[in-house]
């Protein structure tokens, strides 16, 4: 799909499907809205939403399942203290791409300090107090001027005031009403400076029990979560994830031959030690006479404890970056390939300690197809097993705040898939 209007507005169709899906599901809030004048303009810039924190896995698996479906791909940073954001493209993410985000907390200045209010805190306000969104919208809409030296003439200003301004006057005429759209007015007007009209926003919000929360409260976790990044995650290792049958092989195959300073390596070896495996399946009944993998899904906690001891020393033995064919989440959960009839896959005991001490690499690879796609390739894994590692490897990206993943669909051509991870690889740092 080499055509940008073809392109372009293919990529806008998934944006329409993902809001019909996510409004479902949960309570989303677009933030700001976007001034869209031409079809390019819907990718200048970002759109921005507002959801709870716990609501995070749920948004990534939708557009999971909605991306690997229709041939999209996306990369999530969650390196910012605040937001995740998500880039998505079909070919080229530097010639078309469509940017989102989605705020867990919104950042604001006060006497040249920085705070946040929580996000949960802004839906409690609007559930709780029988407050409209849009005045709480409008509210932090100033707040944002302020905070990011916003110029309030600008075009896309312009429009958002009359936005706000619009949708409140079709609303009850209250005092609380009536007050914010005067300040709306005033700060448009200029008849208020940003920073007076920052102030009251800010009191206003304070009335609806939305406390402001201190900068370095926050900066203590983030502080905590850049030393994890610095010191402790895998950074010569990107594990390539996702079912059996995906086309991890094939993509990552072709990808390699360009990428000198690469080499594969299968998680597999990191647990197989001839000895110990030897000594632990001789433990088990029948072991001699079923499939290895079979044997593997017994032994779950002995894959994850020599796993987990040895990947640190791969990273030094090893001189080259390794792309590692799978990870620790394939073996969260028990049975997986072999399930006994009207049976459902089931998470380890201990799942959330084996959760904990997993190692995050800086950068993960997560690819995904359809499941008529999955069927009519190896079909290796029953689909409800597929779904179920589905959502755990999203849990574990969610939980554990894996810095950068690469989510790949398998729906297009090898030599697209192949290419995109060649250039994910090659500028991964």
């Amino acid at each position: 799909m080499t055509d940008y209007k073809k392109s372009a507005k293919y990529l806008l169709n998934f944006l329409d499907k993902f809001k019909l899906e996510i409004e479902d599901q949960i309570q989303i809030l677009s933030l700001r809205p976007k001034l869209n004048s031409t079809l390019q303009s819907n990718f200048d810039g970002d759109f921005d939403f507002l959801i709870r924190e716990t609501d995070f896995q749920k948004v990534l698996e939708i557009l999971y399942d909605l991306s690997k479906n229709l041939g999209i791909n996306f990369e999530l940073n969650q390196r910012a203290q605040n937001k995740k954001l998500f880039t998505f493209f079909i070919e080229d993410i530097d010639a078309l791409s469509l940017t989102l985000e989605f705020w867990i907390n919104i950042e604001f200045s006060c006497k040249k300090k920085r705070f946040f209010f929580s996000g949960q805190d802004i839906y409690d306000a609007i559930e709780f107090y029988n407050t409209s969104a849009f005045e709480i919208l409008s509210l932090l809409f100033i707040t944002h001027l302020n905070h990011k030296n916003k110029n309030i003439d600008s075009e896309e200003n312009i429009f958002r005031f009359e936005f706000f301004l619009n949708n409140l006057s079709k609303e009850n005429q209250t005092p609380q009403n009536l007050n914010t759209i005067s300040l709306l007015q005033k700060t448009r007007d200029k008849i208020l400076t940003k920073q007076d009209a920052n102030i009251r926003a800010l009191k206003i919000l304070n009335n609806y029990q939305i406390k402001d929360s201190s900068s370095f409260i926050q900066m203590l976790t983030y502080f905590k979560y850049r030393i994890r990044n610095k010191f402790l995650n895998l950074k010569k290792i990107t594990p390539i994830i996702g079912p059996d049958g995906v086309g991890k092989g094939s993509v990552s195959e072709k990808s390699l031959i360009k990428l000198t300073k690469w080499s594969s390596f299968r998680f597999k070896q990191l647990y197989r030690l001839k000895l110990f495996y030897r000594l632990r399946l001789s433990l088990l009944a029948n072991s001699k006479k079923e499939p290895k993998n079979k044997s593997d899904e017994k032994i779950g906690y002995y894959i994850f404890i020599v796993a987990f001891l040895i990947i640190r020393a791969l990273c030094i033995l090893k001189s080259n970056r390794i792309l590692l064919d799978r990870y620790f989440t394939d073996y969260f959960a028990s049975p997986i390939r072999y399930l006994a009839k009207n049976k459902s896959p089931a998470k380890l005991g201990f799942y959330k300690s084996l959760l904990f001490f997993t190692p995050v690499p800086n950068h993960t690879v997560f690819l995904g197809c359809s499941d008529a796609s999955l069927i009519s390739r190896k079909n290796e894994l029953p689909i409800i097993s597929v779904d179920y590692l589905q959502k755990l490897n999203c849990e574990f990206i969610v939980y554990k705040k894996a810095p950068k993943v690469l989510f790949i669909s398998t729906e297009n051509q090898t030599d697209i898939t192949s290419e995109v991870l060649f250039r994910y690889l090659k500028n991964n740092k």
